[in-house]
């Protein structure tokens, strides 16, 4: 028992330690290492239990007194400790405090008038950029963080949830979890100031402190509206310049879809739980011509057959809510859509539970499907797919699953699609998507950065930054890094290998949030808090007046 036991610590370690390393030399998950490593630790103590009570020798009495010792201690140990796990099934933390969630003032700046509808260049209007391509062309930061570090202009505690920002015109606006309501909030950019919210009484959570609680989508700012959606798929259009409301949709309503109740183990919170997606709804509201779209989901409307019936997105009409149309047979995953053109037409991209798919914007049809096979309980499909150029289109996903390359091509109407190449060792995202720049793509991959020549599928360079599951764009000729643990990094967009120039810490909590960057400013989040960082750039880049 000694020997297995300090056998099973030393592989604990080993994992906890060169997780990646050895994920990278076998194809084999991160994940997976780390649940079988846990695993084989509960078995071990479970095994000293039945030693303790049947072969430590001695009275009865003796045995239940070394059986409850080890009981006792274990207990112990779980009573004082919190344990946070990460997107790979890594244990990372662990603090001495019960876990709380942050006490607020509910105290609103109403001094000026909110502006996101005015139009300017250094607006990051939602998901990823501008594009949705995590790329800001014409950008340009000072990369000697040595002689000029960025500048912290404001630190704040903020609700829980994976919303990311998005800006406009010195305003921020992102979701959080406060207690049992899901608020969307807006902020100034210059000091953090809260300038509106607005609270929808829903939550959701998770009963195993796997995905943790909150609103996973990242806001859209359009016309001088935000839209956004919760976690349990409340679709929201709200005013930006107060914060009111203009209509909402609820997507279960819609589709029939019956939630259970449930309570976190964690926090002993109630909470909605839908049937078939786990982790809560994330996909960010897409705005197309006179569309906002979102996910559909398992449709469940009376009548129809909810075995195998889906539908993959609703597009609703942006000013009055009314249902436009349905798109797609797929049950949703956790990745957003996208619009681009491809093989001559425009399109609507989006990897759902088992295939990518390339949707109509005007009618809703489905143009083509890519089988891309995922649970969205469980071996979840997270990133988008990517536009290449008008022909490609490119996959990713961790789970040891990797990249696709696929090329979308029109003959007689119709649309075809042909694989050019699989490799399941590149492009490992999970809660990440990858930057495409100058025919190479550049990503977050189990664990490390990389770099992958796009037309090939081959490998140029890989790094262990220790980023985990973080987020990255594509600012100017720089990657700009945050790590899964609130490092912030900068490095050259180079095919040739990666040269980190600089690092700073950032927030507490993990950082599973997309970061968005206006002129000179970087705004991060975690679960916990958010930042507003000012970097030094040069002259090309927009700036804005503020300190």
């Amino acid at each position: 028992m000694l020997y297995w036991s300090l056998c099973v610590i030393a592989l604990f370690v080993l994992v906890r330690w060169f997780g990646p390393s050895l994920s990278l030399s076998t194809g084999i998950g991160t994940d997976i290492f780390n649940v079988v490593a846990l695993v084989l630790m509960i078995v071990t103590w479970l095994a000293w239990l039945v030693w303790g009570l049947f072969r430590a020798g001695g009275t009865w009495r003796y045995r239940l007194g070394v059986t409850s010792l080890i009981a006792g201690s274990v207990l112990l140990f779980f009573a004082l400790f919190e344990l946070e796990t990460t997107g790979d099934m890594k244990i990372t933390n662990i603090r001495w405090r019960k876990y709380r969630s942050p006490v607020f003032e509910t105290q609103v700046v109403n001094a000026e008038t909110v502006d996101l509808q005015s139009e300017s260049a250094t607006n990051f209007p939602g998901f990823l950029g501008r594009n949705r391509d995590g790329k800001i062309e014409g950008a340009q930061f000072d990369s000697d963080w040595s002689k000029s570090p960025p500048r912290e202009l404001w630190k704040i505690k903020v609700g829980d949830g994976w919303s990311g920002v998005a800006i406009a015109n010195g305003f921020l606006v992102t979701m959080e979890q406060r207690g049992p309501e899901e608020c969307v909030a807006c902020y100034r950019l210059d000091d953090g100031a809260q300038v509106w919210i607005y609270q929808n009484p829903q939550r959701h959570d998770d009963r195993g402190n796997m995905g943790y609680a909150g609103p996973r989508s990242t806001p859209t700012i359009f016309g001088g509206r935000v839209y956004c959606q919760g976690a349990t798929g409340t679709l929201m259009c709200l005013e930006g310049a107060t914060g009111e409301l203009i209509w909402k949709k609820e997507v279960d309503e819609v589709l029939g879809i019956s939630y259970g109740s449930s309570t976190a183990l964690l926090t002993g919170e109630k909470f909605r739980q839908e049937p078939g997606l786990s982790w809560g709804r994330s996909i960010s509201p897409l705005i197309e011509g006179d569309m906002v779209i979102t996910g559909g989901g398992a449709d469940h409307r009376e009548g129809l057959a909810t075995s195998n019936r889906f539908v993959t997105l609703l597009g609703f009409h942006k000013d009055t809510g009314e249902l436009v149309w349905e798109a797609g047979d797929d049950m949703i995953a956790y990745g957003s859509p996208n619009v681009g053109v491809l093989a001559g037409k425009r399109q609507i991209v989006i990897t759902a539970e088992n295939h990518s798919l390339g949707i109509d914007p005007g009618t809703g049809k489905t143009l083509w499907k890519i089988p891309f096979s995922g649970s969205s309980s469980g071996d979840a499909n997270t990133s988008q797919t990517t536009f290449v150029d008008e022909s490609h289109v490119l996959l990713s996903k961790g789970y040891g699953r990797g990249g696709k390359l696929y090329e979308i091509i029109e003959e007689g109407g119709n649309f075809q699609t042909r694989e050019v190449w699989s490799n399941s060792r590149v492009l490992r995202t999970k809660l990440t998507n990858p930057v495409i720049r100058d025919g190479y793509a550049y990503a977050l991959s189990d664990g490390f950065i990389e770099c992958v020549e796009v037309i090939s599928g081959d490998l140029k360079w890989k790094e262990r930054a220790h980023t985990g599951n973080g987020q990255m764009l594509i600012v100017g000729d720089h990657l700009l890094v945050h790590s899964e643990h609130g490092k912030l990094m900068i490095a050259p967009v180079s095919a040739q290998e990666f040269r980190k120039l600089g690092e700073i810490n950032t927030v507490a909590g993990i950082c599973w949030n997309t970061l968005a960057v206006s002129g000179p400013h970087v705004v991060v989040r975690s679960n916990l808090e958010m930042a507003c960082f000012r970097l030094s750039t040069s002259t090309q880049v927009p700036v804005s007046e503020s300190p």
